[in-house]
């Protein structure tokens, strides 16, 4: 089988499609089948994307082939390029960094156009709305905001991230239906912080 290739620019970008599998749509099935299953919120996208028709390339910090391909920064630009969606998976692959600092790290490697946190809550909150019943919901406010109430919206270093180069943090419901769509499809959901 030929590799996919994605001809951008003056170069060449060649894709690897893994060897056993024939066609997209034997994809999930052969990963069952190997027993490497990627973590369910990954897992979750990939399949909706697919049924939606589109193209994605998944990404890990850590190798897991057969299930995903390693992070290139180079080659996550070029799959964007492309008109891929690009998801990475398994944090940057080194201790002591959270998943928030990965995203944070992996918008600015990307130049993205803002980060998308799919949380349990709605958005962000004065305080936990599920322990405090009184918290009230923040659709909007600045980086300054945040830090200055001490809100949490995610650790430090990704906060820092973000705010030094100035990526707005869309923070959402990842169990409410649709949301995922409506917010990449510049919908006001849940809160942004900018």
């Amino acid at each position: 089988m030929s590799p996919l290739r994605c001809d951008v620019g003056s170069d060449a970008h060649q894709l690897r499609d893994h060897d056993s599998i024939q066609n997209r749509d034997d994809r999930p099935r052969l990963i069952e089948r190997k027993g490497g299953l990627p973590p369910p919120h990954r897992r979750f996208l990939d399949r909706l994307l697919e049924k939606l028709g589109v193209e994605i390339r998944v990404l890990t910090a850590i190798e897991m082939r057969g299930v995903a391909e390693p992070y290139n920064r180079r080659h996550a630009v070029r799959d964007l390029e492309c008109g891929r969606v690009v998801i990475c998976a398994a944090g940057t692959g080194n201790p002591y960094f959270t998943t928030d600092t990965a995203a944070a790290l992996r918008a600015k490697e990307i130049q993205a156009d803002a980060l998308l946190k799919a949380t349990q809550v709605d958005g962000i909150y004065t305080a936990d709305p599920v322990r405090n019943p009184d918290a009230r919901f923040l659709p909007e406010l600045t980086y300054s905001e945040a830090l200055e109430q001490r809100l949490g919206v995610m650790d430090a270093t990704a906060f820092s991230l973000c705010y030094d180069n100035g990526t707005p943090i869309h923070v959402f419901n990842l169990h409410q239906d649709g949301d995922i769509v409506k917010v990449v499809q510049g919908e006001k959901v849940g809160s942004v912080v900018r």
